[in-house]
């Protein structure tokens, strides 16, 4: 059954069933430790943090064609990181740090930069398992020079971001790394209509992203949507739930465009699981296999509205 979801009105909308087994996992039932060739012997080792990548001065924002300078910040754009180390008694058997950023890539050179920052900073982590990856909104900073033709003064430029950026992203690494303790995990499964395919094919076989749904011509859209929600939770020593992971399979579209700098739909989302578990939980939004999906409906435009009003 469809379960409705409007991520930039969460808290007006009826909760869906995603969020109903959120609540009703109790930690000391469904937490998992590490699996391991011998799990009671394995600890997992959790560490978890969130800054703010949001400038401080206006920005060319990413993700259209022309040249648009923010004007004003909806909400922050962040750097989500999550520390993991899995240990038998003395010895390591694996690590990793996985950043989750607001913006619309991870551009070349990024990742090494903050490879870079951090190398000396934790000797004992082996930095090529540092990993980042972005949520696909269309407006945070740009961070290619020469994408756009930037005005002489006001604006700050890409390279001068990803200095700043990099330099955040990288504080809030180390410090992950360095609070992880003895924790527990366990994943879930729900379904949320986040993903709506946006390519309209008509009668004579053609396609077009956007294109019209009302018309005549109008077949169906081109491809599947994956509407499966996938969900990690990590709880602290304290049974305490300290971050989460949640993978949709659509990019932070729902209101791209504009001149204003924000996170799209997942900045309530975080706010609103905050409300209920703590202003201290980390959330790491994970944009997965996408294609031609958007957080917008295609077709049936006006029904859909009118039943959300």
């Amino acid at each position: 059954m469809k379960q409705d979801l409007d991520p930039t009105h969460w808290q007006d909308r009826k909760r869906p069933n995603w969020w109903k087994f959120m609540e009703r996992l109790p930690a000391a039932v469904v937490a998992l430790q590490i699996v391991g060739a011998d799990v009671r012997a394995t600890e997992l080792w959790i560490g978890a943090g969130t800054t703010s990548i949001t400038p401080d001065e206006p920005v060319a924002l990413a993700g259209h064609r022309k040249l648009r300078v923010s004007n004003k910040i909806e909400s922050p754009v962040t750097a989500t990181a999550l520390a993991l180390e899995s240990r038998r008694e003395n010895e390591i058997l694996d690590q990793a740090i996985i950043v989750s950023c607001d913006l619309i890539a991870i551009r070349h050179g990024v990742l090494e930069k903050v490879r870079e920052k951090i190398k000396p900073r934790l000797p004992d982590f082996d930095t090529r398992k540092l990993i980042l990856c972005a949520t696909h909104t269309h407006n945070a900073p740009v961070m290619m020079l020469g994408r756009y033709t930037l005005p002489e003064s006001g604006v700050m430029t890409p390279d001068r971001y990803v200095e700043f950026m990099t330099n955040r992203v990288a504080n809030v690494v180390v410090a992950s790394w360095n609070q992880r303790q003895p924790g527990k995990a366990a994943w879930g499964q729900g379904q949320a209509v986040v993903a709506h395919n946006r390519r309209a094919v008509y009668a004579d076989g053609s396609a077009r992203m956007y294109g019209a749904t009302n018309k005549g011509s109008f077949r169906g859209m081109e491809a599947a949507e994956d509407h499966d929600l996938d969900v990690l939770f990590f709880w602290n020593r304290d049974d305490r739930l300290l971050a989460t992971a949640i993978n949709v399979a659509c990019p932070a579209q729902e209101k791209e465009g504009g001149r204003s700098m924000h996170a799209d739909f997942w900045h309530p989302v975080r706010e609103s699981l905050r409300k209920r578990y703590g202003d201290e939980l980390h959330v790491l939004a994970m944009t997965g296999a996408a294609g031609d999906q958007v957080s917008r409906p295609q077709f049936n435009k006006r029904a859909d509205h009118r039943a959300r009003m």
